[in-house]
């Protein structure tokens, strides 16, 4: 071994030996730590925020679910004998009636939620931001009929007035939140498949039950004027018996509903009124929109004004 090489191996077994006295340390104080980048941590929050935002817009269209209201039940026997307790009546002269005159003033524009971006963006009034060919917006009006104490409704009579219907963009008449007439079907039974899973649910009775928000409701339906005929309950397509005039169109609505259908409704009335105690009937006038307007405002959910005359035939309850 030459000099050179033994002094190699010395210094190489002393440095040995002062590395094995060294006391022990944390593994931390020996991690490599790159100072903070503020610029791709800023870049990184960006693009959390961009995927966020992503995930609300993908999102968006998507209805929130609202819970479902327990349904008062009837039975084939219950409507067949209430109804045959009426036709009887009728026969013998002895359906009573109450001459009742219902009223909804014009109305003039929507209230559209002008801040919101999105399908769930509803504003204190319930609607959401504008949409086109989307509905987004409604007016609801509601007059009450009172009815004497128990009775049981048997029919009713509608007279309208020749009049100029003017109207931005359909109109729904309801009778405690069942739908009497639609200037278009909107239903899922409607002819369109566009709301045949998504319309207005219609009941085991044959009601079309009208509803502004959830499921089967009428927010956020694909808007179609004249797309699908109008509808008015248990009609079906008769003309004689069922005609709603278009928009800025002179003309008298023709509404002549069967007497079962309004017995349907008059009987769900009495069954829900044993928990509430309220027996009366609830008309309901409701115009929509889905994005019009101009400098003076909404003009959509507008209509001239609107009223009829109703013959409420009925008999007294033993």
């Amino acid at each position: 071994m030459t000099y050179s090489k033994l002094n190699l191996l010395v210094l190489a077994l002393t440095t040995l030996l002062i590395t094995g006295c060294r006391p022990n340390q944390p593994a931390t104080d020996y991690a490599v730590t790159k100072p903070i980048d503020k610029k791709s941590k800023d870049d990184k929050k960006s693009s959390s925020s961009d995927e966020a935002a992503e995930t609300v817009e993908s999102s968006g269209e998507e209805l929130e679910p609202t819970p479902q209201e327990p349904q008062e039940e009837l039975t084939d026997l219950e409507i067949g004998s209430v109804h045959k307790t009426c036709q009887n009546a009728k026969a013998r002269g002895q359906l009573l009636e109450s001459h009742e005159e219902i009223f909804f003033p014009a109305t003039m524009g929507c209230h559209f939620n002008k801040t919101g971006h999105h399908v769930n963006d509803l504003n204190a009034q319930g609607n959401g931001p504008i949409k086109n060919m989307y509905i987004r917006a409604r007016t609801e009006q509601y007059q009450t009929l009172k009815l004497k104490e128990n009775v049981t409704v048997c029919g009713m009579k509608f007279e309208f007035e020749e009049q100029s219907m003017q109207y931005d963009d359909e109109i729904f008449l309801t009778l405690n939140d069942y739908v009497l007439m639609m200037s278009t079907d909107y239903s899922e039974n409607s002819p369109s498949k566009l709301y045949r899973h998504r319309g207005l649910k219609v009941n085991d009775y044959g009601l079309t039950e009208y509803k502004w928000l959830g499921k089967n409701s009428l927010y956020n339906l694909d808007y179609n004027r004249y797309l699908t005929p109008h509808y008015c309950l248990g009609t079906g397509l008769n003309k004689k018996k069922c005609h709603v005039p278009k928009t800025q169109e002179k003309g008298r609505i023709k509404l002549d509903i069967p007497d079962l259908e309004i017995v349907k409704i008059g009987l769900l009335n009495e069954k829900e009124a044993r928990s509430t105690h309220d027996t009366h009937l609830k008309f309901g006038f409701v115009a929509t929109g889905d994005d019009d307007t101009n400098a003076e405002g909404d003009i959509d959910c507008r209509h001239s004004d609107f009223g009829f005359k109703v013959i409420v035939q009925y008999v007294e309850n033993p």
